[in-house]
């Protein structure tokens, strides 16, 4: 169980570095696009937003939010945010949800996808351990090597659940931080 641990935290560091760089790479671009399309809905209180293609402010329940599979962005100099475009991934895309926040939205929305790999990362990991654990325990027969070994492993178990949990927790962390 000692080497698990730095083994375990190897694994941890790798994903916390690695995640985020997969998470943000812009496939064929040269320069940061600015723009990045939305995976869930994200409200942030306080930023101006607008329908892409009527280029009205959006209001009410809308105000400040885009919503999934959207195209969050801003284009200087257009005067018309219908008219908006921008280059996501190679390709000149249409900005659905204009907004000169755009900046916060794709920060939310990549914290977002990286604290959901590493949650269902971290549920994956402890199910294994938990059934793992089980086993031992079922065929420890008696001996006290074994059933200490489950034991620790339960331990583990508890701390994975609660990165997990933490993994959720993040988002609105960080969303309330910066507005949402």
């Amino acid at each position: 169980m000692r080497r698990f641990i730095p083994i375990f935290s190897g694994l941890v560091l790798v994903g916390l570095v690695v995640l985020p760089m997969i998470a943000s790479a812009q496939l064929g671009a040269t320069t940061p696009s600015d723009c990045c399309r939305i995976k869930k809905d994200i409200t942030i209180s306080g930023a101006t937003t607008y329908d892409g293609s009527t280029g009205n402010e959006r209001t009410g329940d809308n105000a400040g939010k885009c919503m999934k599979g959207e195209v969050v962005g801003w284009q200087e100099g257009v005067e018309n945010v219908d008219d908006m475009k921008c280059t996501l991934k190679g390709r000149e895309v249409d900005i659905d949800c204009p907004t000169i926040d755009w900046g916060n939205f794709c920060l939310l929305n990549t914290i977002i996808n990286i604290t959901d790999w590493i949650f269902y990362i971290f549920v994956t990991l402890t199910m294994i351990m938990a059934i793992w654990a089980g086993i031992l325990f079922m065929t420890a027969g008696g001996d006290a090597t074994k059933i200490e070994k489950a034991r620790g492993m339960v331990i583990y178990i508890v701390i994975g659940i609660a990165v997990a949990i933490a993994a959720k927790i993040i988002p609105g962390i960080v969303g309330g931080i910066i507005g949402g």
